[in-house]
């Protein structure tokens, strides 16, 4: 429980770091970083229970896209201010750098596992995001559409 709380936390300072760098107003931030932590805590829980990697990523960036969404209309922000910081600590850096270490000692058999486990990554982190976002833009139309067939 510990480990996670502990994850939860750094995770969040990492997050505020991030947004300070990505210049998020300062009334966001706190906003930015629950999201990212949220989405590494399902990220690190999901994979204690032994989730591959490439749908915990994926189940965590739906729910960072789905808070970002939501904070966005709260906090009266564009989506990216809130979903950029909080993909932060999903991203596959660390398979990126593995996966180029083994192409330059000519472990090219280790370094295509590690590059395409890492495509496929950054792949479901960008499939969570387009899927959140196409659900609340399709929601918004028909929202939107609704109050035009009440005014007329």
């Amino acid at each position: 429980m510990f480990y996670i709380f502990k994850n939860f936390v750094f995770s969040f300072l990492a997050t505020v770091g991030f947004s300070m760098l990505l210049n998020v107003p300062k009334k966001s931030i706190h906003l930015c970083s629950l999201s990212g932590a949220v989405g590494w805590t399902l990220y690190i829980i999901l994979r204690r229970y032994g989730i591959d990697n490439v749908n915990s990523n994926l189940y965590s960036s739906i729910i960072i896209a789905l808070m970002g969404e939501i904070f966005a209309r709260l906090d009266k922000e564009p989506v990216t201010i809130f979903v950029i910081p909080g993909i932060f600590c999903i991203v596959p850096g660390y398979g990126i750098y593995n996966a180029m270490k083994n192409l330059m000692e000519k472990n090219y058999e280790q370094a295509s596992r590690i590059g395409f486990e890492t495509v496929f990554v950054a792949g479901a982190i960008a499939t969570g995001i387009i899927i959140v976002s196409s659900i609340f833009k399709i929601y918004s139309k028909y929202k939107s559409k609704a109050k035009f067939n009440n005014i007329t």
